[in-house]
């Protein structure tokens, strides 16, 4: 599935200046430059050769900083992480040199933020810290906001998502006391990406839908192709296809208007995978490949590889196993391709940083030629071992495209052996649902009537009111008692003879009277299904309650079912002390595991979200269609 597009926010590093002739000012060319940073990387240069014309034609230091700054800005935008690097360590020079703390905190920022995008955090981590001290010393609101976003960014890349709130939180009290719109905005876009990823979906698309509606409002249209793109991601999430659709297609529309045409490929993307869930296979080929050729001319290899990706999973889905396996065997080799690309871009900058130490520090010339001539072997080795990967795949591929049989096979046995593992996950169940049923007749059918025979005997040996009967009486009831509720507890008898919704509201029932805990359950539309899926439902509902009753410390718990026509969806939600996803995939206990077969034995999906101190809701989706009902009775 995808990633939310994070936001990246350029800093404004324009200082004032005593204006000349308009033509030859610096600050004109640093305002024309800073207006074509995300809109033309053509214009953006013409007016930074400009801004370095000037500052080399009357030596002056601080402007050739504010060239480099800009330039690096623009560097980092494109991806040229190691001349970004340079120039920035320029400006930060320079900076120093001059006495300018302003272009000093503007420069560790970047920097920091090109580790990051490096994913280097800890030097990251280093760099922006330093440019929220001096920034928050000379009381540069702007570079300090964008440094706290910065940091947050990282966090939310750690899964650090409480660190990446409250210095999210930071940015927009920021963004706040300055009475900042962009500052506000960019805190609440990342927030929401934030809410998302700890299963808040709701609070992400508000803060995503407050923000796209204060960009329009404010006529600044910067990112928000992204933004709505995002927004769509939220209602995929949510499983509301059609209307992500509708999301993406806007977004298409605004990166149009814009000219950015890898957000232009992303939407058409995302649109074609949607369509995959819609099973509209016209439409989402139509789109996925009118996104790889959009992608596929800016060059962009990480968003291509998500591309192929989709690509695979529709012709899968469509039964056409050689296409599938065609674009798998093309993610594959960009993938391979991306990676070694990238060790190579590690070792230039490795490369770049050891250079800079050989200018400021000559005493160590020998040792960084050393180091030097030993990245360069390294380089060359991965480039032979790049080049002979893409020989092997390329030599793969060509007896993976001849050999069509092999291919469906291939495909056909993952398939078979997925079928095998649903099937005897059927059969445990099924066996498992038999005895019970088996078990909870003979209670209330033998065990039961057996109570009973002996209470009555019991009963008529002598007086009711003699201590000795009546507890003898007492004690025969409460077994009668406890044999019922073993009997139910194993199969109830409403689930069998009655349906769903009377099952559910005697478990209810039974909950509530306990006074542990207040259970609301509201059912809407029909609940009537096969058998077997109605048992397996039931189990699922029990288990999830049963869950929130051990473990969320809730005083209330909510059961809502709704007939959606296509679909049925179970909502189970309280207001407890939730818990970390992860401990769902670090369980050894079998009760999710469980839950989670059954409801894929029925060709449904389930989604969990919980945040500590917030507590947890399970969705649960299951077809009403008869495939779902042939799949749960096999």
């Amino acid at each position: 599935m995808k990633n939310l597009l994070l936001l990246i926010i350029g800093v404004s590093i324009c200082h004032a200046a005593k204006p000349q002739d308009p033509i030859d000012s610096v600050t004109y060319y640093i305002d024309k430059s800073k207006a074509n940073e995300y809109v033309s990387f053509d214009s953006m240069f013409f007016y930074a050769n400009k801004i370095k014309d000037y500052g080399e034609r009357t030596s002056d230091k601080l402007t050739l900083g504010k060239y480099h700054a800009i330039v690096g800005v623009a560097l980092e935008e494109m991806g040229n992480y190691d001349s970004a690097l340079h120039h920035q360590s320029e400006a930060l020079k320079i900076g120093k040199f001059v006495g300018d703390s302003n272009l000093v905190s503007v420069s560790y920022q970047h920097i920091g933020v090109i580790h990051k995008d490096l994913g280097n955090y800890d030097l990251a981590i280093d760099f922006i810290l330093k440019a929220v001290r001096i920034s928050d010393q000379i009381g540069e609101y702007y570079t300090s906001a964008m440094s706290n976003l910065s940091l947050a960014q990282i966090h939310y890349a750690l899964k650090k998502h409480d660190e990446a709130f409250a210095h999210l939180d930071q940015c927009i009290r920021i963004g706040i006391e300055n009475s900042d719109a962009v500052v506000i905005t960019a805190g609440m876009l990342e927030r929401g990406n934030n809410k998302v990823a700890t299963g808040d979906l709701d609070g992400g698309l508000a803060d995503f839908l407050e923000v796209e509606s204060i960009k329009k409002e404010s006529g600044n249209r910067d990112g928000l192709a992204g933004l709505i793109s995002n927004t769509g991601a939220v209602y995929f999430y949510k499983g509301d296809f059609k209307q992500a659709i509708k999301k993406y297609l806007q977004a298409y529309d605004e990166a149009e208007i814009s000219r950015d045409p890898i957000m232009q490929g992303v939407s058409y993307q995302n649109a074609g995978e949607a369509y995959i869930y819609l099973k509209d296979y016209q439409n989402a080929e139509k789109y996925l490949k009118a996104g790889l050729e959009k992608l596929q001319q800016h060059g962009n290899k990480d968003l291509i590889i998500y591309n192929y990706q989709y690509l695979h999973d529709l012709e899968k889905a469509r039964g056409d196993y050689k296409m599938a396996l065609k674009y798998f065997a093309l993610k594959d080799a960009y993938e391979d391709s991306v990676l070694n690309e990238r060790n190579l871009a590690n070792i230039s900058n490795l490369k770049v940083q050891y250079e800079t130490e050989q200018k400021e520090q000559e005493i160590k010339n020998l040792q960084v030629a050393t180091e030097l001539n030993a990245l360069e072997i390294v380089q060359k080795r991965n480039q032979i071992i790049g080049l002979s990967v893409l020989a092997i795949l390329s030599t793969i591929g060509v007896m993976l495209y001849g050999s069509r049989k092999g291919y469906k096979l291939r495909a056909s046995l993952a398939e078979e052996k997925e079928q095998l593992q649903k099937g005897r996950f059927k059969a445990v169940i099924d066996a498992e649902e038999k005895e019970r049923k088996r078990i909870a007749q003979e209670l209330h059918d033998g065990l039961g009537q057996l109570l009973s025979t002996a209470r009555i005997n019991v009963s008529a040996l002598g007086d009711n009111k003699d201590k000795k009967v009546k507890n003898s009486l007492s004690m025969i009831d409460q077994s009668i008692d406890e044999v019922r509720n073993i009997s139910h507890n194993l199969m109830p008898n409403a689930l069998i003879s009655v349906g769903l919704k009377p099952a559910l509201d005697a478990l209810v029932r039974k909950i509530n009277e306990s006074g542990q805990i207040a259970v609301g359950f509201r059912s809407d539309g029909n609940l009537n299904f096969h058998e077997t899926k109605t048992i397996s439902i039931y189990r699922i509902v029990q288990e999830l309650v049963n869950n929130a009753l051990k473990y969320s410390q809730s005083t209330t718990l909510d059961i809502k079912i709704v007939n959606k026509g296509e679909d049925t969806e179970f909502i189970i939600s309280d207001q407890g002390e939730g818990f970390e996803l992860s401990e769902i995939d670090n369980s050894t206990g079998i009760g999710w595991s469980n839950i989670y077969s059954r409801v894929d034995l029925m060709n449904g999906k389930i989604n969990i979200y919980s945040k500590l101190e917030e507590g947890t809701t399970v969705k649960i989706h299951i077809p009403n269609d008869r495939e779902s009902d042939q799949a749960a009775a096999g």
